[in-house]
């Protein structure tokens, strides 16, 4: 909380673990665990949304059983890999569910659809209200993103392309920003932060481009802020006490 106070994008006492509750439990009907490999189901009536939502849920635990999710747990995985691949897996688990209520629900199962769907989302919209808008951007962030980025994937080479970056994925964030980085397998220079040697480190971690968008977008035009995430080639940020309070430095 006090890193996101030292950036500018939120104000006060913030109680994240409460905020990450609100944005990861709104309007979530069921979800996949890769731990226990069960899908948990919210209620017991089988609406349309929530058919729907299984379809999304169970094309994660197909990828499970073909790629290891749990891969994104690994201590070796940096926070800015495992989002890359959370987006792909969201984004490809995204267009199998846009596909099935295309395809698959009549007419009259689609307007029900959209009038439930239309209602948990405001349902989630009350639920993270107070919540600070660059924590709610970072959490749907792969979403937003994995989905385009999926869908580049297969107008290159269908359901193979897929499967491949699921066996090879993407490393950076950037991949996700800017999909056309890892067609061309772009990667990133390591950043140096140059704290003093006296200072001792908290926290740090790569930031990651659509952070950097998202800070930015915080403060100047957002088609400035895109084009400099645009322009990203590797970060890292660090977090320190001085005089009580938590202070952040940010490379880019």
């Amino acid at each position: 909380a006090g890193e996101l106070r030292a950036l500018g994008v939120a104000s006060g006492q913030v109680d994240l673990v409460e905020a990450f509750n609100q944005v990861s439990d709104g309007g979530t009907l069921a979800f996949y665990d890769p731990v226990s490999e069960r899908v948990q189901v919210r209620g017991t009536e089988m609406t349309v949304g929530l058919e729907v939502t299984l379809v999304h849920e169970l094309t994660h635990a197909l990828q499970d059983q073909h790629f290891d999710l749990e891969r994104l747990d690994d201590a070796a995985v940096d926070d800015s890999a495992a989002t890359a691949f959370r987006g792909l897996a969201e984004g490809d688990a995204l267009r199998v569910e846009d596909a099935y209520t295309e395809e698959e629900l009549t007419e009259s199962e689609r307007t029900a659809y959209d009038e439930e769907y239309a209602e948990e989302l405001a349902d989630s919209e009350e639920a993270t209200s107070d919540v600070p808008e660059f924590v709610n951007a970072t959490y749907a962030a792969p979403y937003a993103l994995g989905q385009p980025f999926v869908t580049m994937l297969l107008n290159r080479d269908g359901n193979d392309e897929v499967d491949r970056a699921f066996d090879d994925p993407p490393s950076t964030e950037e991949h996700l920003f800017d999909p056309a980085s890892f067609l061309a397998e772009e990667q990133s220079e390591a950043v140096e932060l140059g704290f003093a040697e006296d200072e001792e480190v908290l926290d740090e971690g790569p930031f990651g481009a659509t952070s950097w968008y998202l800070f930015l977008a915080e403060r100047i035009d957002p088609k400035v802020a895109f084009e400099a995430a645009l322009g990203w080639n590797g970060d890292a940020f660090g977090a320190v006490e001085r005089d009580g309070d938590t202070c952040v430095r940010i490379a880019f």
